[in-house]
């Protein structure tokens, strides 16, 4: 018995140690939505496309959604009942359908995008050889774009941190002063950027009060106010290893970096189920 225990174990080490690595790999960056590799810890998501002269990251906060709190009770549904039953007995299935239309309430809210990290680095796509990989390590968590340029081989490494909910995005080279692109960030949903100080970029905005659902023909499908609509608060902080980082108030700028390390964090005032996000709302801010 002790020999065969020893010989499963052996077989079961055996097989561990050759087995693949649990990745997703890709030849060239991502075209659309569905192409992108996802990074998150349950309240910050990232898509990442993985462009070498223009990498684009989606952004969402999970708890970022349009509209507020609103009476959802439809007082006709109790009366419209036993009409629905009766013409289910009589096999008027047709009209049992269009009467439960008149059980429901209205529409639900829509999660929303919320926005847009892009980073542009100097030269052009055909210039980067042809070694360039994109990939997923399912096992860490973590995308990896990589690719030469010239003389100069390029890293970017992105994951998402729960203890300290920030997404991480670190830039590497090995080659020193090598490291130069130009960080901006825009959303779907009504925004402003600015920066703050030399190195942290800053994108805030607000959803809208109401969104139709994307199978209703609606003539006014997305609609805000200003007393209303949950806003949302994005900061991206840069820390470069040599070179420079600047600000000019929509943009940052680095220049001449050995490496970088960008540090995202996002807030939304959602403050409960039962609460007006902007009339009760937290400080996305401070948070």
């Amino acid at each position: 018995m002790k020999s065969y225990i020893g010989l499963i174990a052996q077989l079961t080490l055996g097989a561990a140690a050759v087995a693949p690595p649990l990745e997703l790999k890709y030849p060239k960056a991502a075209d659309k939505w569905t192409e992108a590799l996802p990074v998150g810890n349950g309240l910050l998501g990232e898509m990442v496309f993985g462009g070498a002269v223009a990498e684009h990251y989606q952004l969402n906060e999970a708890t970022l959604w349009s509209g507020a709190p609103v009476e959802w009770n439809n007082p006709k549904a109790k009366d419209v009942l036993p009409k629905v039953r009766e013409a289910i007995s009589a096999g008027r299935y047709e009209e049992a359908g269009n009467l439960c239309k008149q059980v429901q309430g209205p529409y639900n809210q829509t999660y929303q995008p919320m926005g847009d990290l892009r980073l542009t680095f100097p030269g052009d796509a055909g210039a980067v050889s042809a070694n360039y990989q994109r990939k997923l390590e399912l096992d860490r968590a973590v995308t990896t774009v990589t690719y030469t340029e010239g003389d100069a081989h390029f890293t970017r490494e992105v994951f998402s941190s729960h203890p300290d909910q920030v997404i991480v995005i670190r830039l590497t080279c090995d080659q020193p002063g090598r490291i130069n692109f130009i960080a901006t960030a825009d959303s779907q949903l009504r925004f402003e950027t600015a920066t703050a100080g030399n190195n942290t970029l800053v994108l805030r905005g607000k959803a809208p009060t109401h969104v139709d659902p994307s199978y209703i023909d609606s003539n006014d499908p997305i609609r805000y106010n200003d007393s209303e609509g949950m806003t949302f608060h994005c900061q991206v902080r840069a820390i470069a290893q040599g070179g420079s980082v600047t600000g000019d108030g929509k943009k940052l700028t680095v220049e001449k970096s050995d490496a970088v390390t960008l540090l995202l964090a996002a807030a939304t005032s959602y403050n409960g189920p039962d609460k007006s996000p902007s009339r009760d709302g937290l400080d996305p801010a401070a948070i």
